[in-house]
């Protein structure tokens, strides 16, 4: 968990935060499940449905992005912090996650469909 520190009195949040850092953990597990049901259910290859769900997901954060950019003149631009070292580590370390899921839900798609027809 990535905080920030506070001279003086350390990370300790209300339980609010803690709360909602929860209940985002178990809405990311649940979008996860849905999103494997999705994919078995669908026949199209795991790649067509990365490129699917990484392109909403681009679509959706750029239109939040520009809104927040309209209604919020002081929003930093859109490559603002990404010299530091730890961003590019932390975007980096994503990459790997997101090719290492892709390694398993294949693995775990080729494990659990059904044997081919040998007639």
């Amino acid at each position: 968990m990535a905080t920030q520190f506070k001279p003086g009195t350390g990370a300790k949040y209300p339980y609010s935060v803690y709360f909602v850092l929860m209940f985002q953990v178990f809405l990311s597990a649940s979008a996860s499940v849905y999103n494997m049901a999705l994919l078995k259910r669908e026949n199209s290859s795991l790649h067509a449905s990365n490129m699917m769900m990484y392109g909403s997901g681009v679509a959706v954060n750029l239109i939040l992005y520009v809104t927040l950019a309209v209604f919020k003149t002081n929003e930093p631009g859109f490559f603002a912090g990404y010299g530091n070292i730890g961003a590019i580590m932390m975007i980096l370390s994503n990459v790997f996650i997101g090719l290492a899921i892709t390694a398993v839900y294949k693995c775990l798609l080729n494990l659990h469909s059904p044997p081919p027809n040998s007639s």
